[in-house]
C-alpha cells in the first residue's frame, strides 16, 4: 500500500469513530426530564374508557341519575359546583384536560390489577354520548391507572371480590404551568398541589359524620401526604350528599351501578352487583355459596364492613372501565 494513503487512512480513524459515536448518541437521546406527576382523581361511579383507535385517550363519564340525586364537586371535595336535584333542570358538566404540559406516553397505559373484575374489555357497543351524561371528561393517554385504597369487599356476579372506589390517572409532566382543565361551565382551571388538596380534604372531613373506621379518608390523607412537592392533583367527584342516610346511600349505589352505569358502559355484561352486610355477613341472596366468604376475611383489610354507597368521600360503589373497541 502507498505510504501516503496509509497515513491518510490512520488519520481518518478518530474522525470516523467520533462521527459514529455522535450518530449513536442521536439515535438514543436521554429520557425527557419529568417535572412531577399529575394525578387526576375521579371519585365516584365513573365509567372510564380507553380508546385504542385514538392512541388510548380516555373518555370518562357518569350517566344522568334517573332519580336526579347526584352532585358534582370539582378541584376540592368541598367545592360543589352543581347537582341534579332541581326539578326540570338537567344540568351537565363537561371537562377536558389539556395535554400540552404532559410528557407523552410512548407505550400502552398500565392498569392496576385491582381493577381486574371491573375492567370490561372490547367495548364494541360503547358510544361516548356527552348529552346523556351528568359529568363527562376527556383526557390524554395516561401512564398509569390506579386507585386510592382500600378497595371494598363486594359481590359481583355471585362471586366475592374487591371493588376500587375511585380511579386515579397518573401522568408525567414536563411543564406543570401548562397543565389546565377546560370546561364551558367552569372555564379554565389549574390543578392543586398535593398539599393544597390535602388541606381541603382535612377541612372537609371535619364536617362529616361518617365514623373514621369506615372511611377512606385516612388512606387518601396518607397518599397526599407522601406526594412529591412538584406533584399536582385534579379532583372530580360525583355522588350523593354525604349527609344522606346510610340506607339511602346503600340502595342508591347498587341500583345506579346495576341499572344505569353498567348498561351505559358494557351492555353485554349481565352480572349484578350485590352488597355484603355488616362485618362481612352476606345478605341472604348475595352469594351463591357460603364458601366465598373466607376470601373477604383473608384479605388484609381492617374491619371488612362494606358500605355500598355513592356518597362522595367514603366507602361507596365505585365505577368500571374498559377498552374500546
Amino acid at each position: 500500500m502507498n505510504r501516503r494513503r496509509l497515513l491518510q487512512g490512520i488519520a481518518a480513524l478518530p474522525l470516523a469513530g467520533a462521527v459514529a459515536g455522535c450518530k449513536h448518541h442521536d439515535d438514543n437521546p436521554p429520557a425527557p426530564r419529568t417535572a412531577g406527576t399529575l394525578r387526576v382523581i375521579l371519585h365516584g361511579p365513573f365509567g372510564v374508557v380507553l380508546d385504542r383507535d385514538n392512541d388510548y385517550s380516555v373518555q370518562a363519564f357518569v350517566p344522568i341519575d334517573p332519580q336526579h340525586q347526584h352532585e358534582v364537586r370539582f378541584r376540592s371535595p368541598s367545592n360543589v359546583i352543581g347537582d341534579e336535584k332541581t326539578p326540570g333542570k338537567n344540568s351537565s358538566f363537561h371537562f377536558e384536560v389539556d395535554g400540552r404540559g404532559l410528557l407523552p406516553n410512548p407505550g400502552v397505559p398500565h392498569i392496576d390489577a385491582g381493577f381486574h373484575d371491573f375492567n370490561f374489555r372490547h367495548l364494541r357497543e360503547f358510544e361516548f354520548r356527552p348529552k346523556d351524561y351528568f359529568v363527562s371528561v376527556k383526557l390524554p393517554k395516561p401512564d398509569y391507572i390506579t386507585f386510592f385504597p382500600p378497595a371494598a369487599p363486594i359481590v359481583f356476579g355471585g362471586r366475592a371480590t374487591l371493588m376500587p372506589l375511585n380511579h386515579v390517572l397518573e401522568y408525567r409532566m414536563r411543564a406543570p404551568e401548562l397543565v389546565k382543565v377546560k370546561s364551558a361551565e367552569q372555564g379554565e382551571q389549574s390543578p392543586l398541589t398535593c398539599s393544597e388538596l390535602r388541606k381541603e380534604y382535612q377541612e372537609f372531613k371535619a364536617d362529616l359524620k361518617t365514623p373514621a373506621e369506615y372511611s377512606q379518608r385516612p388512606n387518601i390523607d396518607e397518599e397526599l401526604k407522601n406526594c412529591d412537592p412538584s406533584d399536582l392533583c385534579l379532583f372530580l367527584g360525583v355522588g350523593l350528599n354525604p349527609d344522606s342516610s346510610l340506607d339511602a346511600r346503600e340502595n342508591h349505589g347498587i341500583d345506579f351501578f346495576n341499572h344505569v352505569l353498567l348498561p351505559a358502559l358494557a351492555p353485554r355484561v349481565k352480572k349484578m352487583l350485590a352488597k355484603i352486610g355488616n362485618c362481612g355477613q352476606a345478605d341472604d341472596n348475595s352469594l351463591s355459596s357460603p364458601m366465598l366468604m373466607p376470601a373477604v376475611y383473608r384479605y388484609p383489610m381492617s374491619r371488612p364492613r362494606l358500605l355500598t354507597v355513592s356518597s362522595l368521600m367514603d366507602c361507596q360503589v365505585g365505577g368500571g372501565m374498559g377498552l374500546r373497541p
